[in-house]
């Protein structure tokens, strides 16, 4: 697959339909798609991450210019399969351990320096327009929107589903999806930090979602994740409906369409939150998520 070449149209073309044709969400209005539900193989993510590298290490400079020069056409596609390939990158590889554009480069065995980083935000955030993609807000807007296309980083889905699991034994479904994203994303990283600090991939995804600044506009990825969660949880009790269910694709996308979710929520993985979406009952007294603000 290494050899498409992103400089002849028609095999961009062809690379992106084949891509496309798994995307579950191509049919959705502009602002709502996410690129985590192109439901491919990680060794067929893994073949389209060498295409990338292998056209982008064929140029002499990686630049804005040269990227259009180079690869220009009417649809874009060059950009759409770059955009999605950062997507990926982001659910499998990214980790606290190295910087997202660094480890993004060294993944593609392209050198990185500023110029370079610089050059990929701006082109991404062209493919975000391009694709019609949910964006997050504010904090790391262009790492922040490619977690956002999966939800949870695939190396932190059972980390995140334990976390879960003791949140809600702490707080109970009912008080979760009744709170603020943004409360329940700070409260979840607080709790987080306090109770398993060596979860240092995690808790750098948690961080993400929490302003780090007084009045700084984040997007509450972690908490809007978890609100849905809650909510999904407190209608299969109401409706006896169990978890299981939403292990077929078909069921669950029935299932979502009729919970009134966070206009953000999007799990791509979803096998390890099953076992801990048994719904609780509400326990009065539990604790409560809402944070006292200045």
């Amino acid at each position: 697959m290494t050899t498409f070449n992103f400089s002849i149209p028609r095999q961009t073309q062809h690379l992106w339909q084949t891509i496309s044709s798994h995307w579950s969400h191509y049919n959705r209005p502009d602002k709502q798609r996410f690129l985590g539900s192109i439901q491919i193989s990680q060794k067929a993510t893994d073949q389209v991450l060498d295409v990338v590298g292998y056209n982008l290490s064929n140029l002499s400079t990686v630049t804005y210019n040269k990227l259009y020069e180079r690869f220009d056409e009417p649809e874009q596609n060059w950009l759409k399969i770059l955009t999605f390939a950062l997507s990926e990158y982001a659910y499998y590889y990214s980790s606290v351990e190295e910087k997202f554009w660094y480890g993004f480069c060294q993944r593609l065995k392209l050198s990185c320096n500023q110029s370079l980083e610089k050059t990929l935000r701006r082109i991404v955030g062209e493919g975000f327009d391009l694709l019609g993609l949910v964006k997050a807000k504010g904090g790391y807007p262009y790492v922040s929107t490619l977690w956002l296309q999966s939800g949870i980083p695939q190396q932190n889905l059972n980390h995140f589903a334990h976390l879960v699991q003791e949140f809600s034994n702490e707080y109970g479904w009912w008080e979760i999806a009744h709170s603020s994203c943004e409360d329940i994303s700070e409260e979840l990283f607080d709790f987080c930090h306090e109770k398993h600090p060596q979860w240092t991939t995690l808790i750098h995804f948690l961080k993400s979602s929490c302003p780090q600044k007084e009045n700084e506009e984040v997007e509450p990825i972690s908490g809007q994740l978890l609100q849905g969660i809650a909510i999904i949880a407190v209608e299969l009790e109401r409706q006896g409906t169990l978890p299981e269910t939403l292990k077929d694709d078909n069921e669950r996308e029935k299932l979502l369409r009729n919970y009134y979710l966070p206009n953000n929520f999007f799990l791509r993985d979803w096998n390890s939150l099953i076992q801990v979406l048994t719904p609780k009952q509400r326990r009065f007294g539990n604790k409560s998520i809402r944070l006292f603000r200045c």
